[in-house]
């Protein structure tokens, strides 16, 4: 929910607490509400009662916390909706591409709070060790074609989820590439998966992009001192 954090740190400051007293008074870890408030984490229902409980806003920021939710969930739905239902028309895609989207829009339009990805990233890591490499590649494309127009348009809470699907689906597509020779543009869909699990913020999908890469970088001719291992 975009900038509700913001809130929350308002009605904080105008009672006189500071961050750090206030995340005692309410049981939370310090570094975690700071992140709500700044937007880098999303907001949930029990953060909120708890700030609408320690503050005495008789249910204002609750109020405030549903409407805005109430207003937000029909947002992305509709920025998915329309996202694939462009992707499914358009004249050049390819056909199985149009498909996916299409199954992706009605997925949205039924639940757009559903992980869909996570089991599309389940069944690829069950799949790379049993499909033949050119298959499991064109389908790949695919999915990453629907996955990219699904991150365009998602700005909001999904986003993480798409971002850790991309990572993964990347990490695959790495992990093809150097098993068919092509070591070069295996390090730029490392990179590509790292940057996406950065963004994420998931401390799982960074290990996951970082590690694996440290491996297969002893079969693309680099060093292991060389490989990008940073997770700060």
């Amino acid at each position: 929910m975009d900038h509700f954090g913001d809130t929350l740190r308002q009605h904080r400051i105008a009672a006189g607490w500071s961050l750090r007293k206030f995340a005692e008074l309410i049981r939370y870890d310090f570094g975690y509400l700071g992140q709500i408030e700044r937007g880098a984490r999303p907001v949930n229902p029990a953060v909120v009662a708890a700030y609408d409980r320690a503050l005495s806003t008789d249910g204002s920021i609750k109020k405030a916390y549903d409407s805005r939710r109430a207003n937000d969930i029909d947002m992305p739905r509709r920025s998915v909706l329309q996202a694939m239902t462009s992707l499914a028309a358009l004249p050049a895609v390819d056909r199985m591409v149009g498909w996916e989207a299409l199954r992706h829009g009605l997925d949205a339009a039924v639940d757009v709070d559903s992980d869909a990805w996570a089991e599309i990233v389940s069944a690829y890591g069950t799949a790379y060790y049993r499909q033949p490499h050119e298959q499991l590649m064109t389908q790949l494309g695919r999915d990453l074609t629907v996955l990219q127009h699904q991150l365009a348009a998602s700005d909001g809470r999904r986003r993480p989820q798409l971002l850790r699907a991309a990572a993964a689906l990347s990490v695959i597509v790495a992990l093809s590439l150097v098993a068919s020779g092509h070591a070069l543009l295996s390090r730029r869909w490392w990179a590509s998966a790292q940057r996406a699990a950065d963004e994420s913020g998931d401390p799982d999908t960074r290990v996951l992009t970082r590690a694996w890469d440290i491996v297969n970088g002893c079969y693309d001719g680099r060093r292991p001192m060389t490989v990008r291992s940073d997770l700060r």
